[in-house]
C-alpha cells in the first residue's frame, strides 16, 4: 500500500515538474476558475474579474454572465460624493452657510495623514528561495524515481 502511494506521488510530481518546465507562461486554460455551488458552477474570469453562472441544460453547457451590482453601486456612490462636494463648494463660493450639521471638507494635512510609501522589495531573496525549494522538490522526485526503479 505504501509503495502504491509513493508510486502515485512520483507520477503526479513528475507530471507537475514536466508541465512546469515546459510551460512558458500562463496558458488560456488558466484564465478561468470554477466553483461548484449546488447545481451550478460559478466561473471566475481571472483576467477580467467577471463571474458567470454555468450549468448543463438540454442545449448543452451554458454560461450566463452574472450582473455586477458592486460596480454599479460604487459608481453611484462616487457620483453622489462628487455632486455633494460640488454643492458644498458652490454654497461656500456664494458666501452661504452650509446647513446645520454639515461641515466643509477640511484640506488634507500631510502631517496628520503622513505620506504613503511602498517599502522597497528585494526580489533576489524571494526568487532564490523559490528556486531552492523547486530544486529540492526536483531532487526528491528524482531520488524517489531512482529508488522505485531499483526496487522494481
Amino acid at each position: 500500500m505504501v509503495r502504491l502511494t509513493i508510486a502515485i506521488l512520483v507520477v503526479v510530481l513528475s507530471g507537475l515538474a514536466a508541465q512546469a518546465q515546459n510551460s512558458s507562461g500562463p496558458s488560456d486554460n488558466a484564465r478561468f476558475t470554477f466553483y461548484r455551488v449546488r447545481e451550478v458552477f460559478l466561473r471566475l474570469d481571472v483576467q477580467t474579474g467577471h463571474v458567470s453562472e454555468c450549468s448543463w441544460a438540454a442545449a448543452g453547457w451554458t454560461c450566463k454572465v452574472s450582473p455586477d451590482e458592486r460596480v454599479t453601486l460604487e459608481t453611484e456612490i462616487d457620483q453622489l460624493s462628487a455632486n455633494n462636494l460640488a454643492l458644498k463648494k458652490e454654497l461656500l463660493a456664494h458666501g452661504l452657510a452650509l446647513p446645520d450639521g454639515i461641515k466643509p471638507d477640511p484640506p488634507l494635512d500631510e502631517r496628520i495623514i503622513g505620506k504613503t510609501r511602498m517599502p522597497a522589495v528585494g526580489w533576489k531573496p524571494v526568487t532564490g528561495y523559490v528556486a531552492n525549494v523547486w530544486q529540492r522538490m526536483v531532487d526528491i522526485v528524482a531520488n524517489l524515481q531512482r529508488d522505485m526503479f531499483r526496487k522494481g
